[in-house]
Parts: C-alpha cells; structure tokens; sequence
C-alpha cells in the first residue's frame, strides 16, 4: 500500500514537475534553477496575500497604523513576484530574478530605516532568500551586491536606533550579524562558482564527445566504404579469373563438339556415326554441368536435392577451380 501511495504521489508530483522544467531558457544553469526559483516566486505570490486575506477576515481587531502600508507593500511584492513566473514561462530568466532582486533590496532599505535593526531582528533569516536568489540565479556580483545592500540597511538601522535612544550593544549586534552574513555570502560565492564551473566544463565535455562522435561516424563510413570498394575490387578479379576459366573449358568443350561434328560427316557407317553423336551428346552434357555448376556458385537457381558422388563432383570442379587461382598455386585435390 505504502509502494502504491508512492507512485501515485510520484505521477501527480510528475505533472507540475515537468510544467516548470519547460521554459524556453537557454543557458544550462538558469534551466536548472528555473523550476525552484518559480515555485518560490509563486510562495510569494500568493502566501502573503493569503496571510493578508486571513487577518483582513478572520482576526477581529482593528488595523493599526502602518498596517495598511505593509499591506500595499506585500500586493506589490506578490504582484512582482507572480509576474517574475510570467517572465520565466516566457525565457526572460534573468529579467524575473532582477526585478525580484530590486524589490528585496528597497524593501529591506526602507524596512530597516523605517523600524530600525532591533524592529527588524527576527525578520534577519528571510535576507538569506534574496542572497540566495542573486547568487544561484544571476552570479556572484549580484550576490555581493545584496550583501552591500544588507550592510547599508543594518547601518540605517543602527542609526535610527541611536537616534532614538537604544543602547550601544546594538552596534554590537549588527556586526555579529553583518559577520554571519559575511560568512553565507562567501559559502553561497564558493558554491555557486562550482556549480557555474562544474555545469561549463559538462557542456565543454558534451560539445567535445558530440565532435567525437561526429569524427568517429565519418571514419566509420568511411572505413565500410573503402571495404566496400575492396570487396568489390576483389569480387571483379575473382570474377575475371572465373570468367577466364569458363572461357577456356567452353572453349575446350565447343572444340570437342566440332570435333565430333566433323568425325560424324566423315564416319561412313552408322556405329561410327552413332559414336560421333554420342561424343556430341558427352560434350553437351559438361557444358551443361558446367553452367549448372556456375548459377549454383551464385545461387541464382532454385535449390534442388539430389544423391551426388562428392568425388566426382570435385574432379569435375577441379578445371573450374585451377582457372580461379592465381599463376604459381598448385591446386591437390
């Protein structure tokens, strides 16, 4: 039951899967990272709002100031992000990841000079997303260029701190955390060059193994070519050589019958002509052994089972079979 459950979660999973696979995005580490980066925009699309809808309807207390502010902030959050899937599902990769990039970083700006880096402290873990989107979506110096911004936005927050009164330890604690920041944005540099790196030399690989196996098809043709010529080439000498053969014993087999034709005119009683038509016959008889034994060489006649002698039948090829080799080979039978 638990296999079952499994391969029904695996084709419904499978659907969907595909669906964000399927962007007309042509370079190979955007391609990758196409189907999660969608499904993240489409949790910021649609969760906030979802958040939104749930304490417009379902909390009974009263809007506080500033709430309807962060409201509008997280519409045009969720819109950006909704229209950043459009923007994949149309190969405009890098678009989205830019204009989600630049939302982060206003957002974050205005957050940390309007509340302050105490206001801010547990909202600190969601600026790993924006780090993580700069630098597995668009390269290294967009991921620096967030921590920049994340190190201009505690500064502000500092400030507005100070300037209201907090206590020095702030200070304190946004260098901890500017550290720790520090630290992700090294690991996600590292991580993201070896992955750029390791996608590179692959397409390297793949692009050298398909000139390869372009190389190696071509000399494959043409090395079945050439064999092609040379069995050929060897198939018309053999052929020359069998033709001689044949030339010489109908020769021979034609000079028998005229022979015979003449001795028949000359003969004056009939055993004699009896015995120049049996000669006549004889002959007849090898040609046509012969041309028999020609189409079965070429299996062009239609098979038939018959008793033979073997030792007859090659003494009878041994004529055939001396014209088809070379000068200098002797031929024991």
């Amino acid at each position: 039951m638990l296999k079952r459950g499994d391969g029904t979660f695996n084709r419904l999973l499978h659907g969907p899967a595909r669906w964000l696979r399927a962007v007309p995005i042509a370079d190979p580490v955007d391609l990758r990272n196409a189907p999660m980066f969608q499904v993240v925009l489409l949790l910021f699309g649609t969760v906030p709002v979802a958040a939104w809808l749930y304490r417009a309807i379902a909390v009974p207390v009263a809007w506080r100031p500033g709430e309807l502010t962060s409201l509008a902030l997280s519409v045009l959050f969720s819109a950006v992000a909704l229209l950043g899937v459009v923007l994949i599902r149309f190969g405009r990769f890098r678009w989205a990841a830019y204009q989600m990039l630049c939302v982060f970083a206003l957002s974050v700006l205005a957050s940390y000079a309007a509340s302050g880096f105490g206001g801010q402290r547990f909202e600190q873990p969601v600026l790993v997303v924006p780090m993580a989107i700069a630098a597995l979506a668009v390269g290294r110096p967009a991921l620096w260029m967030m921590f920049a911004i994340v190190a201009l936005a505690f500064a502000l927050g500092i400030h507005l701190d100070l300037r209201n009164g907090e206590p020095q330890d702030v200070i304190g604690d946004a260098l901890i955390s500017g550290v720790i920041f520090l630290l992700i944005a090294v690991v996600m540099d590292r991580t993201s060059a070896a992955l750029r790196q390791s996608l590179r030399d692959a397409q390297v690989r793949a692009e050298q193994l398909s000139i390869a196996h372009g190389t190696l098809q071509r000399e494959v043709t043409e090395r079945q070519r050439v064999e092609e010529q040379l069995v050929n080439a060897k198939k018309v000498e053999a052929v020359a050589r069998l033709a001689a053969g044949l030339n010489h014993d109908f020769n021979h087999l034609l000079s028998l019958v005229l022979g015979h034709v003449r001795q028949g005119r000359r003969a004056g009683d009939a055993q004699a002509v009896a015995a120049a038509f049996d000669g006549v016959e004889s002959a007849a008889r090898r040609a046509t052994a012969v041309s028999g034994k020609l189409l079965s060489f070429s299996r062009q006649d239609e098979p038939q089972t018959e008793m033979l002698d073997l030792g007859e039948v090659v003494a009878t090829l041994q004529p055939l079979l001396k014209q088809a080799l070379k000068p200098g080979i002797a031929l024991d039978v």
